[in-house]
């Protein structure tokens, strides 16, 4: 999940810090996501695929290439 949460943001140009407060999370939160050291919890799915303007299975790596700017496509 890491890897894809990263990529999804750096599609959205957003840096850690201003995705962690869109989330209500710290940066540090989302470093770790990112590193796979931990993953973010169920109940922050909706929230982070909408931020990341992609589904919750873009977010687990499933239909990648249907989120971030191509989604309206």
């Amino acid at each position: 999940m890491g890897n894809n949460i990263r990529t999804l943001r750096e599609q959205q140009r957003l840096s850690q810090s201003a995705l962690a407060q869109k989330l209500g999370v710290c940066q540090q939160a989302v470093g770790k996501w990112e590193r796979g050291i931990s993953d973010p919890k169920w109940s922050l799915a909706p929230q982070l695929a909408d931020a990341l303007h992609c589904t919750i299975d873009a977010l687990y790596g499933r239909g990648i290439s249907k989120c971030g700017n191509d989604a309206a496509s």
